[in-house]
């Protein structure tokens, strides 16, 4: 948020792209049950001294109105906005009457709690971390922060200081602040998520150390990996997930949007990215008991890895891996199994989600075929007897697989499902 409906140089002042509000708004309407804003770290003003607030209590002439969402940026003198003290958050409530100061990072946790709905959807305020040695790293708190955890202060100004609270100079300050920050809060950590990833033969992609490799990876903070992102592309990413998986990484594999903007078509604006569930999502088994889910039980779910990645809408999956043994125990989706020899046996259930299926969507997907998959890509079981094609209430696979094998030393897979007869990847609807 800044003055200026946008300025999609984007990185110092004003970097407004699209109300947050406005945003999770979008995002529900778009059909997603959950979504975690990434504010760039060197986007967000660290400060009382920062240029984007400056201009932000400076006068001037409110922000244009979008007329496609319905947002009005409307700075204020009193600092960046807290949103719940600012009704329902709608440009009639504007300016708020309630401010977090200078403090932006705590303003857009204000902004998450306001559209936080249990039971109906959970919103996020997280950032997209920046090292300068790694790919982007995207962070998810469980609750509210108020520093934040960045290596510049600005992107167009390096040199600017950074207050102390709000830096974070390495993955190994990354993985503390994601716990520290909060805690303090009351939200008990967060999930950390390795986005567009490079291969792991890279030295930040080893394994991490608190003093000879402060930029390396680490399960123990990283819970999951980007896979795939944008309509149409499917999992970019899945090799280099598979080399992660090989390292003896326990990840869940994770959709991102990696969009920038939510525009109208206003002059000199970037894009108009706005958020729709058939692009792609990170599919989530949550327990929440009696209660409506919320925050913190997709928290959890993400930290036991029971997620999973779908390149369109919504489809359906459950995963248990069993010992092979008759009545050998069994784990669900992102579990660990201690079986003998590596042997063990899968039970896949999925359903389609039946809007993926319509012939008026750009690329129609079915459900063909599944594959069990071992962690350097080989396919360690398929099946395409164990489809069924249903159009009214979505695609269904069944599949109980033999005794398969993996490393007695310790082994991962993962259940692939497409369209079409060949193997997975090779069709146009995968």
């Amino acid at each position: 948020m800044a003055v200026g409906i946008c300025s999609d140089v984007g990185m110092g002042d004003p970097h407004e792209r699209g109300l947050n509000i406005a945003v999770y708004d979008a995002l529900r309407s778009g059909g997603y049950d959950w979504g975690n804003l990434a504010y760039h770290d060197f986007s967000i003003s660290a400060g009382a001294q920062n240029e984007a607030y400056l201009a932000w209590i400076a006068p001037g002439p409110a922000g244009a109105f979008d007329q496609t969402f319905g947002y009005r940026v409307v700075p204020s003198r009193a600092g960046f906005p807290d949103w719940m003290r600012c009704g329902d958050g709608g440009p009639a409530s504007q300016p708020c009457s309630g401010s977090t100061g200078a403090n932006e990072a705590l303003s857009h946790s204000t902004a998450a709690r306001l559209r936080n709905l249990p039971g109906q959807f959970a919103a996020f305020s997280g950032r997209e971390y920046t090292s300068g040695s790694n790919p982007h790293t995207v962070v998810i708190p469980a609750g509210d922060t108020d520093t934040v955890c960045g290596l510049y202060d600005n992107w167009t100004d390096q040199t600017a200081p950074v207050p102390a609270a709000d830096k974070c100079s390495s993955e190994t300050e990354l993985y503390e602040w994601i716990q520290r920050s909060s805690v303090d809060h009351g939200g008990g950590g967060g999930i950390l998520i390795r986005a567009h990833p490079q291969d792991p033969a890279y030295p930040e992609g080893r394994n991490w150390h608190p003093l000879y490799r402060p930029h390396g990876f680490s399960d123990r903070s990283i819970q999951g990996m980007e896979v795939g992102k944008l309509y149409g592309t499917g999992p970019q990413w899945e090799a280099v997930y598979q080399k992660y998986l090989a390292n003896g990484h326990r990840l869940f594999p994770a959709y991102g949007s990696d969009a920038h903007a939510l525009h109208h078509s206003t002059p000199n604006c970037y894009g108009n990215e706005r958020p729709r569930v058939q692009s792609g999502a990170t599919i989530c088994w949550v327990d929440s008991g009696p209660a409506p889910w919320d925050r913190p039980d997709l928290i959890r779910a993400m930290r036991e890895r029971r997620c999973y990645y779908a390149s369109a809408y919504e489809p359906r999956l459950e995963v248990e891996v069993c010992g092979a043994a008759v009545g050998a125990p069994c784990v669900r989706m992102g579990g660990e199994l201690a079986a003998t020899g590596g042997d063990v046996r899968f039970r896949v259930r999925a359903r389609n989600d039946p809007r993926s299926q319509r012939s008026d969507v750009p690329l129609p997907r079915r459900f063909d075929r599944v594959e069990i998959v071992k962690h350097d890509a080989t396919v360690l079981a398929s099946c395409t007897n164990c489809c069924t094609r249903n159009d009214a209430i979505g695609d269904l696979c069944e599949f109980d697989s033999a005794t398969l094998s993996l490393p007695g030393a310790g082994g991962a897979a993962y259940v692939r499902i497409c369209g079409g007869t060949n193997p997975c990847g090779a069709d146009a609807d995968s």
